[in-house]
């Protein structure tokens, strides 16, 4: 995942570490200091442990999704921690590696609990997290239950102003 010209990588040997390179490099995994290679220690965010699933962005905002909780960190470069801060933390989960994906100036993701939104309100300082999917949240916690991760997916098509959910051979629409 690409945001604000750093790449950021789950470990596929630990995801509870995400790798970050150097700011337009992505071949450059240094700290910029050393030869450190630049590591998030995801799993250590809460007491619990948790790894790390998907990534996005919307606005200046870093999406993590991972099993057990959703982080968001607001800034522009992850090397400077003084600029690069945790602004919120919502404890569910993505269902799936792909279940995470922005739409212009929301984010969205699948929880166990049902389709999740999180945007800015007020005077774009605060973040709100809703359930768009309140009407069916019953469906798809049952869908949810019995189906492969593999089979789980969040679209988006921008044309028609709509955002897909598959689970397993079920597809939801949902109108914004």
């Amino acid at each position: 995942h690409i945001h604000f010209n750093h790449l950021f990588h789950i470990d596929g040997r630990d995801p509870r570490k995400i790798r970050i390179s150097g700011p337009g490099d992505p071949q450059d995994m240094t700290n910029g200091a050393t030869i450190d290679s630049s590591t998030f220690k995801f799993g250590a965010l809460q007491s619990d442990g948790d790894y790390a699933k998907a990534m996005s962005s919307f606005q200046r905002f870093f999406v993590i999704g991972g099993s057990k909780h959703t982080y968001l960190y607001s800034g522009v470069d992850p090397l400077n921690t003084s600029t690069f801060e945790p602004v919120g933390l919502f404890p569910q989960g993505v269902a799936a590696e792909d279940a995470l994906l922005t739409i212009g100036n929301d984010a969205a993701f699948l929880t166990p609990d049902g389709l999740q939104s999180i945007s800015l309100v007020g005077d774009a300082s605060t973040l709100n997290r809703s359930n768009v999917s309140e009407a069916i949240k019953n469906t798809l916690r049952e869908e949810l239950e019995d189906v492969d991760e593999k089979t789980v997916k969040l679209f988006h098509y921008p044309r028609r102003s709509w955002m897909l959910v598959k689970i397993g051979a079920q597809l939801y629409n949902f109108n914004y």
